[in-house]
């Protein structure tokens, strides 16, 4: 009868000391929960006897081992002495793991398979299938090699001697932003509508932003202004308007002035510290009508007339972009780009100025036909490399 009475005190006693988990921290404590999720760098539980089943986080460096309910356990070893087995296919066993520190704080133990130019190859070290998986550069913080090796990626925001050093160009990013500025050469007309393009040499600023969002296709932005002197198709045309509405007239034609902003893909080609980039853009243009100036006297009142026209059309181009990195921050960079764009003027705008009277507007007499145009454009300027 005493014996039966043990066998059920034990089993009582089993029953009640597996009902929960038990974490065991690495000052010996043992705490009594509820294992909920257990992650590559921290333990998430709610605590045994709290009804409000409030979540805690503990880190594993914290914790010695977690013992089950069901009497299982699992150990977390010093990192002096860790040995973790990625699974039963490794043939490199019982060594170190890799560790990969991301920029959120986990740590994630595994075998770094290949490092890519934006991101790791690796193999966690709990898998069971050798299924390699990938992190980007821009989430980690730090590699941590078996062999002691550290190799900091994107560096801590917190702590700038990990940051890696200016002239290191062990990874470079492909992402970037840069102003340039360039000569701007009008090369003719394209499609079915004739016009002799300004031959003159004019300049072109312009700014660009890309993000490649992975290999082999990216995303960009480009916005620039162009300037171009009229030449003399465009002057005579508008001498003859200024002088048929203001006869005797004294006329000067200003230079025709350019706002574009493009977007479309991109792609790259990387030689170590030379990077090429290729785009097809397509956008808007808005195009304003070189400003005609006729000054004259009429009936001893000196006036002056101004003609001038807006346009906002379409634009389309491709662009080639050479970088060369200076610092794995900053790069020297040149533009090749062609540009095509369309000008299509409702009408020219004739401005009466007078002394002491208000400003009087009318529509020309001469019409203006739609204007296909065409540049080639080289610019040099200074690129920042956005990210890591």
């Amino acid at each position: 009868m005493r014996g039966i009475l043990t066998i059920l005190l034990i089993l009582i006693t089993s029953a009640t000391l597996f009902s929960q988990d038990h974490i065991i921290t690495k000052k010996g404590t043992d705490i009594e929960v509820n294992i909920t999720e257990i992650r590559e760098a921290d333990v998430t539980f709610t605590m045994f006897k709290d009804s409000s089943k409030t979540p805690y986080v503990m880190d594993k460096t914290e914790i010695e081992k977690i013992v089950f309910s069901n009497g299982a356990e699992e150990r977390f070893a010093n990192e002096k002495d860790e040995t973790i087995i990625n699974n039963k296919n490794n043939t490199n066993r019982n060594t170190k793991p890799d560790k990969i520190y991301t920029m959120d704080g986990r740590v994630i133990y595994c075998e770094v398979v290949e490092k890519k130019r934006f991101g790791v190859n690796y193999i966690p070290s709990k898998s069971t299938d050798n299924y390699i998986e990938y992190l980007a550069n821009t989430k980690i913080d730090r590699i941590e090699y078996a062999n002691g090796d550290v190799e900091y990626i994107s560096g801590s925001p917190q702590n700038a001697k990990n940051r890696k050093d200016p002239k290191d160009f062990s990874y470079l990013s492909p992402h970037y932003i840069s102003i340039n500025v360039g000569p701007a050469i009008p090369f003719g007309s394209f499609g079915g509508i004739a016009y002799n393009a300004p031959n003159t040499v004019g300049v072109d600023v312009n700014f660009d932003a890309t993000y490649y969002i992975f290999r082999g296709m990216g995303f960009g932005i480009t916005g620039g202004y162009m300037h171009n002197p009229s030449n003399s198709f465009l002057q005579t045309q508008l001498t003859t308007v200024a002088q048929n509405n203001a006869p005797g007239s004294t006329v000067t034609v200003g230079g025709w002035n350019n706002a574009y902003i493009l977007a479309g893909l991109g792609y790259y080609n990387e030689y170590r510290r030379f990077f090429l980039d290729y785009k097809a853009l397509f956008g808007a243009i808005f195009s304003y009508y070189p400003t005609t100036t006729a000054r004259y006297n009429d009936a001893g009142i000196d006036k002056t007339d101004t003609y001038t026209s807006e346009s906002i059309s379409y634009m389309f181009g491709g662009q080639i972009t050479a970088r060369y990195f200076i610092t794995r921050k900053f790069q020297v960079k040149f533009n090749l780009s062609t540009l095509f764009g369309r000008a299509n003027y409702p009408a020219l705008i004739r401005t009466v100025n007078e002394p002491g009277q208000a400003p009087q507007q009318s529509v020309a007499s001469f019409g203006i036909q739609p204007l296909n145009l065409s540049w080639f454009n080289f610019s040099f300027g200074l690129a920042y490399t956005l990210g890591k």
